[in-house]
């Protein structure tokens, strides 16, 4: 049992641990720090307007919170979280759906106003770029994974792509939407996952990128979840 010292009371959003081993719970108001050994909450941290989505804790030790109000970064020592701007001063605005990060230690940063990323030890974010015809379907970024390849795969609204190419300002996206692979040009689930095969799992389906094949998951299969949230 935890002791609520230190957190206030509202549905979690997102939860990570980084590399301390401190569990992280962002809420609708605030992101809390716990720590397992104690079984307490040690700080609450106030963000922006918007409540959390999606947690992340990185290598660095840095704490990512994405929110329907931008994303923002704790860096260790800090005495709070600060907003990830593009450049000086732009913010990523609306809502912020994914975060992943890649073997380099960047982060990757997904939500309504495309694809970012933050490489390692910088503290600003910028936008990645990508050509016609090789460009994300769907404007919305819903869910992201970095696999065991060092592939970020991403789930839009229109569905699964997979970024073939990044040459550190402009990225191809590869679509997948073919009738082989059933996914009907719809959101394939934004909690994207992998397993020891390299198969891609949703509450939605798998997809195994070497046969190019999704099996859907219903009821029959023992998935009655609802929504993938």
């Amino acid at each position: 049992r935890c002791s609520s010292g230190g957190r206030r009371g509202g549905r979690a959003g997102g939860i990570t641990h980084d590399s301390n081993g401190q569990v992280w719970v962002g809420t609708e108001e605030n992101v809390s720090q716990f720590d397992a050994q104690s079984r307490k909450f040690l700080h609450a941290y106030s963000l922006g307007k918007g409540r959390v989505r999606r947690m992340l804790g990185t290598r660095d030790g840095s704490v990512y919170a994405a929110t329907q109000d931008g994303v923002y970064r704790w860096w260790p020592g800090q005495s709070g979280f600060e907003r990830v701007l593009v450049g000086d001063s732009t913010q990523i605005a609306g809502d912020v759906n994914a975060l992943a990060e890649g073997g380099r230690g960047e982060v990757w940063i997904g939500g309504v106003g495309g694809v970012y990323v933050v490489d390692s030890r910088d503290r600003q974010a910028r936008t990645v770029d990508s050509p016609e015809g090789a460009s994300l379907h769907g404007a919305t970024v819903l869910g992201m994974l970095v696999d065991s390849r060092q592939r970020l795969w991403l789930d839009t609204s229109a569905g699964l792509h997979r970024m073939n190419e990044w040459d550190g300002k402009t990225a191809r996206f590869q679509y997948f939407n073919t009738r082989k692979q059933a996914l009907n040009g719809e959101s394939f689930g934004a909690n994207l996952l992998e397993d020891r095969q390299g198969r891609i799992w949703t509450h939605r389906g798998v997809y195994d990128p070497v046969t190019e094949h999704v099996q859907e998951l219903s009821s029959a299969d023992g998935v009655d979840i609802g929504t993938g949230w």
